[in-house]
């Protein structure tokens, strides 16, 4: 569910503005849209008070089970009650039979915005965001609900009475969007979603349950500590073979070598097999809250920015009890892991692995207990700082193209690493790249997946570019996003992404575009143009 911070705009004249839906709830005015909904302020007519009312989109490539499963959920997301979770107050539908449904209206921004802004974050810091949406994600998981689709654009930073707190969003709405996308995407064989922060045996096609979002929430801790993520790639599918492949990097703090306790809390949380890792969320945080406060910190950090979190909440005691270790898996069954999910990379005439969210059981492998639980530290905040704008220059108007070649990445850093868009990938000593059965069978390389990418990609492109030119703006936004999913580091579909987004006036979703293509190709030959036109968003 999302909970838009922007005000009420009249860009698009929406024929729900004005009307009453539900018979309870005036619309009076548009907040912006997203890939699976609409959200509007609106007016509860007896209590006069103001929502924010999201309506889902039709999508023909959604089934009507799916739509139900998701009004199931909602109304379950309605009865939780949770100081870091979006409320949810009621459900409905329209004159049409679209579900609709009304949520607290939200100021402030999200995790991914202040990501994107740079600045390292200090163990503290990261723990203050970690532990309350540790708990909101183990309050969902108690309802019998899986989130799906943890990242840093579902935690929202809002602002209440003077202070911000974490907020998490967008339950089941995540899933309609991705099984759309697999629904236009059949055939090819390509991973859907964000590839990121998925947990590898999603790419493995089982259905994804409470130990794939604490893998989630592992990916944000470890990219908010180190300033980088754990795995990227030119592909999805390359990412998702990398996480199925290989133990994620050691993390480094500051720069340096992050202490062995919590580095082994890193990578318990990250392990490839689900049973190796934290029993909930909030045991995940606690054993690194335990193991921060055990191992001396960092002597190079740079300024965090601003946190001024509360909500924080720890777990008890009893949360954190652990059974006796499983057993160490044989090699054999980790083997087998491996080449199942290889085999998936080349069913289809040689075509990658498709998140078919299928369900299915993994082997266990022996893991670290979790330490106690440390008491409670308070939380200091940190002035907010000052974003420095760029001049604007003349705006062009141009179809997307493919960028100037943008800058080789910079080395490892000394120092702290710095946050950008481009989300850097921690330095190993074999970068995580498109695997075939090779990796298992040391025969020659199949170059199949990727090659399939490289065509989706090129389709994707060149229907995005020409529904831009008609002005068929909804479609180009689709398909542009698409081909992000295909390729997260193809700066060109981000541009194209952006433009389209602008034009439609969904400012958040263009402002964010840009920010990824800046990011990508910060030295392209319009990307002067395009910070003023970034400037220059609403």
């Amino acid at each position: 569910m999302q909970a838009e911070a922007t005000i009420p705009t009249a860009i698009d004249e929406d024929p729900l503005v004005g009307t009453v839906v539900g018979e309870r709830y005036r619309v009076t005015g548009l907040i912006g849209r997203g890939g699976m909904g609409t959200v509007y302020l609106a007016e509860h007519l007896e209590l006069d008070t103001l929502v924010a009312l999201k309506v889902l989109t039709r999508d023909p490539h959604v089934a009507g089970e799916d739509v139900e499963r998701f009004v199931r959920e909602a109304r379950a997301a309605v009865q939780l009650r949770h100081p870091n979770i979006v409320q949810v107050f009621d459900l409905g539908k329209l004159d049409d039979g679209t579900p609709f449904m009304a949520m607290e209206r939200l100021q402030g921004r999200d995790l991914d915005d202040l990501i994107v802004d740079g600045g390292a974050f200090s163990m503290e810091d990261s723990l203050a965001l970690l532990e309350p949406i540790a708990g909101a994600i183990d309050a969902v998981h108690a309802k019998g609900l899986v989130h799906r689709d943890i990242k840093p654009a579902n935690v929202f930073l809002a602002q209440k009475d003077g202070r911000t707190v974490p907020i998490l969003l967008d339950f089941g709405l995540a899933q309609l969007r991705d099984r759309a996308a697999e629904k236009r995407l059949t055939g090819t064989g390509l991973i859907v979603g964000t590839p990121h922060y998925l947990a590898p045996e999603v790419g493995l096609g089982k259905d994804p349950d409470e130990r794939a979002d604490q893998y989630s929430l592992a990916v944000i801790a470890y990219e908010l500590l180190s300033g980088v993520l754990p795995f990227d790639g030119t592909f999805a599918t390359a990412i998702m073979v990398a996480k199925a492949q290989e133990d994620p990097p050691a993390l480094k703090m500051g720069g340096l070598a992050a202490p062995p306790a919590v580095d082994a809390v890193l990578r318990r949380a990250l392990d490839r097999i689900p049973s190796s890792r934290f029993e909930s969320c909030r045991a995940f945080t606690a054993a690194l809250r335990a193991a921060a406060a055990g191992a001396p910190a960092p002597s190079r950090v740079a300024p965090p920015p601003s946190l001024a979190i509360t909500g924080t909440e720890h777990p008890r005691a009893d949360a954190l009890r652990n059974d006796a270790a499983p057993p160490e898996e044989p090699r054999s069954r980790r083997g087998l892991y491996l080449a199942t999910l290889l085999v998936l990379l080349l069913v289809a005439g040689g075509v990658g692995v498709f998140v078919a969210l299928r369900g299915g059981a993994e082997p266990v492998a022996e893991v670290p207990a979790a330490p106690p639980e440390p008491a409670p530290e308070p939380v200091t905040e940190v002035p907010e700082p000052v974003a420095v704008e760029e001049p604007l220059v003349e705006e062009p108007e141009e179809l997307p193209t493919e960028p100037a070649a943008p800058e080789a990445p910079p080395p490892a850093e000394t120092g702290s690493p710095t946050r950008s868009a481009t989300r850097r990938v921690a330095q190993t000593d074999m970068a995580p790249s498109a695997m075939s059965v090779a990796a298992v069978t040391e025969t020659a390389p199949d170059p199949g997946p990727v090659q399939e990418a490289e065509r989706s990609l090129e389709e994707l492109m060149g229907g995005a570019q020409s529904a831009l030119l008609r002005g068929r703006l909804p479609t180009a936004a689709r398909l542009f996003r698409e081909a992000t999913y295909v390729a997260p580091r193809h700066a060109a579909a981000w541009r194209g992404l952006g433009l389209a987004e602008e034009r439609l006036g969904h400012s958040p979703e263009a402002r964010r575009a840009y920010q990824r293509y800046l990011a990508l190709a910060p030295s392209a030959g319009d990307a002067g143009a395009i910070r003023s036109r970034l400037d220059a968003l609403p």
